[in-house]
């Protein structure tokens, strides 16, 4: 079962219900016929919060057959990250300069989100 990394006595603390009782009751509700926001929804007015409404959803969803472990709701996604033998602060103003940028990358990349000096998420063409 997918769920197994989360015990029971967790989710029975958090959304009302153990796993089993949980799918039951989507089950009941008609969730195999859901898209995957509905199920989340239905689970959000049963009380179950936010994020655990969403992990019961795909645990559900996937003990169900209907999404593979790793599918998003638009497929699959792939990531990748990089260890440069510099210093951060180089390597950071380097990358969110466009220009000084061009020197690294031939690649026109789209830069998605920053923190100054630590991280940047980033679009890379296919």
């Amino acid at each position: 079962m997918p769920t197994s990394r989360i015990s029971d006595e967790a989710v029975r603390k958090k959304t009302g219900r153990d796993w089993k009782g949980g799918f039951a009751l989507l089950d009941k509700a008609g969730a195999k016929k859901m898209a995957h926001k509905e199920i989340a929804q239905y689970l959000g007015s049963a009380g179950v919060p936010g994020w655990w409404a969403q992990m019961v959803a795909v645990s559900y969803e996937q003990e169900r057959g209907l999404r593979e472990k790793y599918q998003q709701a638009g497929g699959y996604s792939a990531g990748a990250s990089r260890t440069f033998a510099v210093p951060v602060d180089v390597l950071y103003r380097n990358w969110a300069d466009e220009k000084l940028r061009g020197k690294w990358l031939a690649d026109e990349i789209v830069v998605r989100r920053a923190m100054a000096g630590k991280s940047m998420r980033i679009t890379w063409p296919d």
